[in-house]
């Protein structure tokens, strides 16, 4: 999968958040919980709230889009004295624009997958990023990059496994 340098640095911050809640051999505090919470959480997602009640963390607000939501969930539920966590947070909705450019990327790349007999790989897009999953062979994923690279995405994230 194709690492951005934000979405390294995102999971770096992520990642010290849990190591400064695990540090100590002592069950923090709802307040500490909240503090590690919140720091980590405002890094990846300014307009983020969060509450923790006896363990149980909150959040709500917005947060950019579903993987740094993914990440932030799977942080918080590693930190030392979570017990719960209720993600209320929303992903803010793309423009039609926006929306219609994906069809238009996904359309042409279905479309060249057709006539380029190749199967066993699902593409998604969002806002621009292709996601492939699947399994593909090492001379099918060459013309998988050139299908994909020929309508322009914003950026690749590719999940294959290649036989």
């Amino acid at each position: 999968m194709i690492r951005t340098k934000k979405y390294s640095s995102v999971l770096f911050t992520i990642l010290t958040g849990c190591a400064l809640l695990t540090a100590g051999s002592c069950k923090p505090t709802d307040d500490q919980i909240t503090k590690t919470v919140t720091n980590v959480a405002r890094t990846v997602a300014p307009q983020i709230n969060v509450n923790v009640q006896n363990g149980a963390v909150t959040l709500s607000g917005i947060i950019p889009d579903s993987l740094t939501k993914l990440d932030l969930d799977t942080a918080i539920r590693e930190m030392k004295g979570v017990v719960a966590l209720y993600d209320q947070t929303s992903i803010p909705l793309l423009p039609d624009s926006v929306i219609s450019h994906d069809k238009t990327i996904t359309d042409a790349i279905d479309s060249a997958f057709q006539e380029n007999h190749l199967s066993g790989v699902t593409v998604s897009v969002y806002n621009g990023v292709v996601t492939l999953t699947g399994n593909t062979t090492a001379a099918d994923f060459k013309t998988i990059q050139r299908i994909v690279d020929n309508v322009h995405p914003k950026k690749v994230l590719n999940g294959l496994s290649i036989k």
